[in-house]
């Protein structure tokens, strides 16, 4: 089963050195001169461009990542916009948690987009990722975050009542899919062999989830028991009910349907 995604960092949280500075606070790696903000404000800017590099005690760091609710302050109640650089590559959920953000523009290092990082955001935020960024990308529809090569599903930015997965997707990570409370109608691409622990976890509204593989699709049993078993209907090949049906985690649903009957309608 295929686990969420992590970044790799030279030094961890609990080994880098702690640094306040003025109104910000850092952790910072001596070895490689990176910085992680984990604590900050924008002043109060509408329009906000996070900083690229800090220099303390007469060194230079580069700023790669933005830790969880450093933001957290009164001061960004009016923050909407936010620009990062390319040198970032993570921000972590909760960063912005007071500001009602309505678009953020990644740059070409990014490299994880995480659970719950823009759950402050309005519900229509626009996401922007720089075309050359080599690890992640927007999907056409601008809802979703994907892998460059587009077979992972790595998040579902906007809460909506139906949703396509694209086509090629093979795989959907970890809290990918999670936690909507709008989402009606979920239809997975043919190209699907697995959703990862997490990965469409608390979906209480979901009426339809639609699977087109040709082969049954790995889920984790823990992931499906959050969703609505007694009145969601299971739809997948016709040739497949009988496996879905016998599966440990599959057969949880109450209604395992025909995907040819629903295409019919």
């Amino acid at each position: 089963m295929i686990q969420r995604r992590k970044v790799q960092v030279s030094k961890t949280y609990e080994e880098r050195r702690r640094v306040r500075q003025g109104d910000f606070e850092y952790l910072v790696d001596d070895d490689d001169r990176t910085a992680w903000i984990s604590e900050g404000h924008c002043g109060g800017a509408r329009v906000y461009t996070m900083p690229g590099k800090v220099t303390i005690e007469g060194v230079e760091y580069t700023i790669t990542s933005v830790e969880i609710g450093a933001y957290r302050t009164s001061h960004d109640t009016n923050l909407e916009e936010v620009y990062f650089p390319d040198s970032y590559e993570y921000f972590d959920k909760y960063t912005f948690c007071c500001s009602p953000i309505r678009k953020v523009r990644l740059g070409k290092g990014f490299r994880h987009y995480m659970y719950w990082t823009l759950r402050s955001a309005v519900p229509d935020v626009k996401v922007e990722i720089d075309a050359g960024n080599p690890y992640i990308k927007m999907s056409d529809d601008g809802h979703m975050v994907l892998s460059k090569d587009g077979m992972e599903l790595i998040y579902l930015v906007h809460d909506m009542e139906e949703v396509y997965v694209p086509e090629v997707v093979k795989s959907v990570l970890g809290c990918a899919i999670s936690c909507n409370h709008k989402l009606k109608r979920l239809h997975m691409p043919g190209t699907l062999k697995e959703i990862a622990t997490d990965g469409i976890m608390e979906n209480v509204s979901l009426e339809r989830l639609v699977l087109r593989s040709d082969a049954v699709v790995m889920a984790d049993d823990r992931d499906l028991d959050t969703l609505p078993l007694s009145f969601c209907h299971l739809f997948v090949p016709r040739h497949l009910i009988p496996q879905y049906r016998s599966d440990p985690c599959w057969g949880k649903f109450k209604y395992v349907d025909a995907m040819e009957d629903l295409d019919k309608k």
